[in-house]
């Protein structure tokens, strides 16, 4: 069985971002979201590519995957953009 906690990890772009700005900055966002789990996988993404969704798979709080995600704000609308969902 796999170790820690799963996650519903839901992202929410700025609205200003284009889909150049999207096909940049939502690859860098899943990389950094893979480096801080055991396990990902996507679970919807809007037609429009702004909002996004992953479950993770970490033994790490929350707070670190957080941080880690803030420090990418310019991709993010903050404090609203993300939200973790423990099952």
């Amino acid at each position: 069985m796999e170790k820690g906690r799963r996650y519903c990890v839901v992202i929410s772009l700025k609205s200003d971002s284009d889909l150049v700005r999207i096909g940049q900055d939502v690859p860098a966002l899943i990389a950094c979201l893979q480096r801080h789990s055991t396990k990902s996988e996507q679970v919807f993404r809007s037609n429009d590519g702004q909002l996004f969704g992953y479950f993770i798979l970490t033994s790490k709080p929350t707070g670190f995957i957080v941080a880690a995600i803030k420090t990418k704000q310019r991709f993010v609308v903050w404090p609203t953009d993300l939200a973790f969902s423990r099952g």
